[in-house]
Formats: structure tokens, sequence, C-alpha cells
């Protein structure tokens, strides 16, 4: 089903830089 692939995609899209963005508050704040 398309919607539900959207759905999921979305969702990746939201948590994916979320989770790049606490990476590199780490990577900041150990550098």
């Amino acid at each position: 089903p398309i919607g539900l692939a959207k759905r999921i995609g979305s969702r990746l899209k939201n948590s994916y830089p979320r989770e790049l963005v606490r990476d590199g508050k780490l990577f900041t704040g150990n550098a």
C-alpha cells in the first residue's frame, strides 16, 4: 500500500535528522 509506505517514509525522514542532530551534538560536545 502506497499510503503506508509514505507514512513510514515520512516517519524515517522525521526521525533520521533528529538522530543525526543528536550525534552531531555529541560530537561537538566531545570536540
